[in-house]
Parts: C-alpha cells; sequence; structure tokens
C-alpha cells in the first residue's frame, strides 16, 4: 500500500500544466500527499482555468480525510492563503520515518544559485517563458527550453550535491524536485531521488510504500 505520495512542481496556473495527469495521481489510495513545492506558478488568478480549480479543489476534499502537506518553494512565496483555504500544512520541509527508514522532502531551490542569487535575471526569463507560452500550442517548445535552462545551468547536479551534503548523514532517502529531472541516485550514505514534474509530456512521482521501499512512477 502507499503510504506517502509525493508530487512536484505541478505549476497550476500555466498551460504546460498536465492537469489531467495531476488528477489522475491525486485518486490514487495513499495515506498522506505531499506536495513538495511548486504547486502554483504564479498568482495571477486570471490564468487559473477550471482545471486549476478542479485540483485545488480535489486537494481540499482530500485534506479532510488525508493529511495534506505542501513543502515551501521558490513558485510558493505566497502561498500561506491558498494553502490554508485548500487544508494544506505548510511547511519548510517534510521528514517522516517509514518501517526505520528515515525519508527527508525538501523543494531544492534553496541550492539553486540563479533562483537565490540572481533573482531578477530569474524574473525576466520567467517572463519571457510566459510570453513563448502563449505562441507554442502544442508546448514541445516550451517544454525543451525549460529543461535545457535547467541542465544548462547544471542545477540537477548542483541540488543533489548540495542536499546531499547537508542532509545526507542523518536520513536514509532524500526526495527534491524544482529541477524537473526525475531521476534516482544511490550514493554512498543514502539516496537522492527527485520526482520530476507535471510539465512534462511523460510526468513523474513517487509512491512511498508501509515497508520503508519506494518507486518512481511515470504516467
Amino acid at each position: 500500500m502507499i503510504n506517502t505520495l509525493v508530487i512536484s512542481d505541478v505549476h497550476l496556473g500555466t498551460s504546460v500544466s498536465q492537469k489531467e495527469k495531476v488528477l489522475q495521481v491525486l485518486n490514487l489510495e495513499y495515506g498522506t500527499l505531499v506536495i513538495n513545492g511548486d504547486l502554483f506558478d504564479n498568482y495571477s488568478f486570471q490564468r487559473y482555468d477550471k482545471k486549476d480549480w478542479k485540483i485545488l479543489s480535489k486537494i481540499r476534499k482530500l485534506s479532510k480525510s488525508h493529511h495534506v502537506v505542501l513543502v515551501y518553494s521558490n513558485h510558493d512565496e505566497d502561498a500561506e492563503f491558498l494553502s490554508a483555504i485548500a487544508g494544506m500544512d505548510l511547511v519548510d520541509h517534510y521528514a517522516v520515518e517509514i518501517n526505520n527508514i528515515k525519508f527527508y522532502i525538501e523543494h531544492g531551490h534553496q541550492y539553486d544559485r540563479w533562483t537565490s542569487e540572481r533573482p531578477l535575471v530569474t524574473w525576466f526569463f520567467t517572463g519571457i517563458y510566459y510570453w513563448i507560452q502563449k505562441f507554442d500550442a502544442s508546448h514541445r517548445f516550451t517544454r525543451k527550453i525549460k529543461r535545457l535552462s535547467k541542465s544548462w545551468i547544471r542545477s540537477k547536479d548542483t541540488i543533489c550535491e548540495k542536499f546531499v551534503q547537508k542532509h545526507g548523514h542523518a536520513n536514509d532517502v532524500l526526495l527534491a524536485g524544482h529541477t524537473h529531472y526525475p531521476e534516482v541516485r544511490v550514493l554512498a550514505n543514502c539516496t537522492y531521488a527527485n520526482s520530476g514534474s507535471f510539465c512534462d509530456e511523460l510526468c513523474s512521482y513517487v509512491e512511498i510504500y508501509d515497508d520503508g521501499q519506494f518507486q518512481l512512477k511515470y504516467l
């Protein structure tokens, strides 16, 4: 049975978000839902469509029978109000021990020097990214740009290295988001995994089971 479901980087409010797949995963059977950052992309609610609000409504309904956690991230700066309305606990990180295996869940943006040290540059290119979305009906070009930008600045490697340096000694499994690169790395002192995103053609998430094992899943 799925003990904890971990999703990240849904980016509600954008046209690249694969909202039907988000709803499909939310309908699975599990005990705890951890949204590891970037549930929201922005707070311009005119960008939100019916599917965006349907996801928030689903999360609100889940919060009445499940433990639902939203891990703080670079796109969730103003999430306190919406997280309260949707019944989510807003936290900086989420740590849990399942069958003697320690999991530490953090979005990972704090280890990305581009978002922390160059906010104006990040803001500028985010604006261009939104502008391109308007003319890219298939979203293939937009998604490719996002993945290439993350690869160019080596964010996936930097985040893994810094995350492991800080928390690897005290935990068995580290789970991150932010990079949109789903992966699992078995290292000397821990296992690092990234749940990917719901903004690519192939979406991904993590299932943690009652025996402490976990799987990176795709759909």
